[in-house]
């Protein structure tokens, strides 16, 4: 499989697990799951982003979908922390 082949499969994945969670929810995965955290997405994006060969195409639309994960942040965030187990008093 070429690198540009790769590159396009892991950004379709990434980009289709966030759509995901923004229209089911973190709540479909267990709480300390590493897929729920935005810095997981991000992480991965930008590990892409850093493959030389990465077409400006999925450059261009990794951008788009590095801003909508800083816009979807905060209410993404709270739902993950919400389900946290407790702590014991």
């Amino acid at each position: 499989m070429s690198s540009h082949v790769h590159a396009q499969k892991e950004f379709d994945h990434i980009k289709s697990m966030i759509f995901y969670l923004e229209r089911h929810g973190a709540e479909t995965f267990a709480p300390t799951s590493a897929v729920v955290e935005m810095d997981y997405w991000r992480t991965r994006i930008c590990a892409m982003l850093t493959l030389a060969d990465t077409q400006s195409r999925i450059r261009d639309q990794a951008a788009i979908l590095l801003a909508k994960l800083d816009r979807a942040a905060p209410g993404w965030h709270e739902s993950i922390e919400s389900r946290q187990p407790k702590a014991a008093a």
